[in-house]
């Protein structure tokens, strides 16, 4: 949600400077169901929503990045060193430890629903509705581990 407030927090704070991380949809989307009573379908379709407000932003924002949550995971320190030359800082050590873990234990999930009787219905309808558009983002509900 917080992608949504750029624009506002810009005109408060001129002088800011936005670094976005991007996560692919189904691990947040599988990652906020508890949370929601709207099911999953709805969850992906709100992450759409959401980015494509803020790319429609993004025109309007003098100083933003976008790096993708899996870039960071997978190369912490590259990725850390280009968010400190976007915000004109010198680097430091960090003790930042990537681990991918994460991603892969909600596409595992995914996947079981996908096999599952129950739920293969609902994976289904969110490939059919929203793979395209999800695409746009470098991500796709098929092929979990495109980027």
């Amino acid at each position: 949600p917080n992608i949504l407030w750029t624009r506002f927090l810009q005109s408060v704070f001129p002088n800011s400077y936005f670094v976005i991380i991007e996560r692919h949809p189904v691990a947040v989307s599988l990652a906020t169901e508890k949370w929601s009573p709207t099911g999953l379908t709805s969850l992906v379709e709100h992450w759409l929503v959401a980015h494509e407000t803020f790319e429609k932003d993004r025109a309007h924002l003098r100083r933003v990045m976008t790096i993708k949550y899996e870039t960071l995971i997978s190369q912490p320190f590259d990725t850390i060193s280009t968010i400190y030359k976007f915000l004109s800082l010198e680097p430091h050590p960090t003790t930042f430890q990537a681990t991918s873990e994460h991603n892969k234990k909600y596409f595992a999930q995914w996947n079981a629903l996908a096999k599952d009787l129950q739920s293969s219905a609902s994976i289904e309808e969110c490939i059919d509705k929203f793979e395209e558009r999800v695409r746009a983002f470098g991500y796709s509900l098929k092929d979990l581990d495109l980027l």
